[in-house]
C-alpha cells in the first residue's frame, strides 16, 4: 500500500510542476509589466495634457489646433487637439471648398488663440476622438474657454453625439448667439 501510495505522490507532483512554473513565471512576468520594464507604459492623456498651459502653434481649422506639447501616442512632436462639444464650418482645402463662415471663424479663433498660451481641460470618460486628436476644453488667458467663446460668436454649433460636462452651458451659449444672430445665425447664415 505505501508503495502504491508513494508512485500517486511522485505522479501529482510530475503533473504539478509544470503548472507550479507556469504561475511563478506569469507572476514574474505581471510584476515586471507592472514596474513598467516589460512592456512600454500607456501614455495617460490625462496626467500628461490636463490642466497643461501650452503654446499654440497653429489652427488647422475653427476646432483643431496643434499644441507645442509632444504627442506620446501619435509620436509627434506636436499635438492636435480636438474643441469638445462643438462643429465649426470648415476651411477650404483642394479636395473642397470651405463652408459658410468658414474664414470669419478662423479669423476669430486665430485672433484668440495663434501664438498664444492656453490651457487644456480633459474629460476623463474621453480623452481623443477616433482620429487620434486630444478632446479639450481650451481654457483662454482672460477666462472662459475657446469653445464657448466660439459657440456664443455664433461661428460653431453644440455637438451632442458625446456627453460631457459643459454640455448644458455650450447648449446655453449657442443659444444666446441663434437669438441675437451672431455668426452663422446672422447674415451668413441666412
Amino acid at each position: 500500500m505505501t508503495a502504491r501510495r508513494s508512485v500517486a505522490a511522485h505522479r501529482l507532483r510530475r503533473r504539478r510542476w509544470p503548472w507550479l512554473l507556469a504561475f511563478f513565471l506569469l507572476a514574474g512576468l505581471v510584476a515586471l509589466d507592472r514596474s513598467g520594464l516589460l512592456l512600454a507604459p500607456a501614455p495617460d492623456d490625462l496626467a500628461h495634457y490636463d490642466g497643461r498651459s501650452v503654446r499654440v502653434l497653429r489652427v488647422i481649422s475653427p476646432h483643431t489646433l496643434d499644441i507645442e506639447l509632444p504627442d506620446p501616442v501619435q509620436r509627434r512632436s506636436t499635438t492636435r487637439v480636438r474643441l469638445w462639444g462643438l462643429n465649426a464650418p470648415l476651411p477650404a482645402t483642394a479636395q473642397r471648398e470651405a463652408e459658410p463662415g468658414a474664414d470669419q471663424a478662423m479669423m476669430f479663433v486665430e485672433s484668440l488663440v495663434d501664438d498664444q498660451r492656453v490651457t487644456l481641460h480633459l474629460e476623463p470618460d474621453r480623452p481623443r476622438d477616433s482620429l487620434g486628436r486630444v478632446l479639450a476644453h481650451v481654457g483662454l488667458r482672460a477666462g472662459g474657454t475657446l469653445n464657448e467663446d466660439l459657440l456664443e460668436a455664433g461661428w460653431a454649433t453644440v455637438d451632442e453625439r458625446w456627453p460631457h460636462g459643459r454640455l448644458a452651458q455650450y447648449a446655453q451659449a449657442e443659444h444666446r448667439a441663434r437669438r441675437h444672430e451672431r455668426g452663422l445665425w446672422g447674415e451668413i447664415g441666412r
